[in-house]
């Protein structure tokens, strides 16, 4: 199941930010709102074959492509996401966050670690070690042959529990993910 959505619910009307062209092609990715963006697919003819929330960042020669989810800007965390889409089926599915992510479930035990619950009682802080800010870094480097992807992410606890600097726990903590998938 995938939170981005497609068909005649997607108003996808906005300024182009970027155009790209894989095969027989071609990708437009439209500024929509302030905390979203969409994507049309293009067939070789130029007719649309597909219109989704997110944006394209890259695709395989097979027709795979990395699409990030959108962001609520006036969320307390902004946790960025990746979907696997497919024109061929047009389905999407998730791709980042995994379940059992080593690098996220460190962040999260640092986290757990700087909370002191009453600063969030008292603060109205959510304070769940779960839920913190992701920033993927751009360009999503892809491998065709390996059908891998391999992309920076960094995590920052924002205002899910304000720990910063203690425990080790610091904005910015930098990690890199390698996904695989066949």
């Amino acid at each position: 199941m995938s939170d981005i959505k497609d068909g005649p619910e997607v108003p996808c009307l906005g300024s182009v930010l970027r155009v790209q062209r894989s095969a027989k092609w071609y990708f437009l990715t439209l500024h929509w709102n302030p905390s979203a963006g969409c994507f049309v697919v293009l067939k070789s003819d130029v007719s649309v074959s597909d219109a989704r929330t997110g944006g394209v960042w890259n695709t395989f020669s097979s027709g795979l492509t990395i699409v990030d989810g959108n962001l609520v800007h006036f969320a307390d965390v902004h946790p960025q996401t990746l979907y696997l889409y497919d024109l061929h089926s047009r389905q999407a599915s998730p791709l980042y966050p995994q379940a059992h992510d080593a690098f996220r479930e460190d962040f999260s035990r640092r986290l757990k670690a700087a909370i002191v619950e009453d600063q969030c009682r008292k603060n109205n802080w959510g304070c769940q070690t779960e839920r913190f800010t992701t920033h993927l870094s751009y360009p999503i480097e892809i491998n065709n042959e390996t059908q891998a992807i391999a992309f920076r992410a960094s995590f920052d606890p924002e205002d899910s529990c304000r720990a910063r600097k203690r425990n080790g726990v610091e904005p910015g903590t930098t990690m890199t993910t390698r996904t695989f998938f066949n």
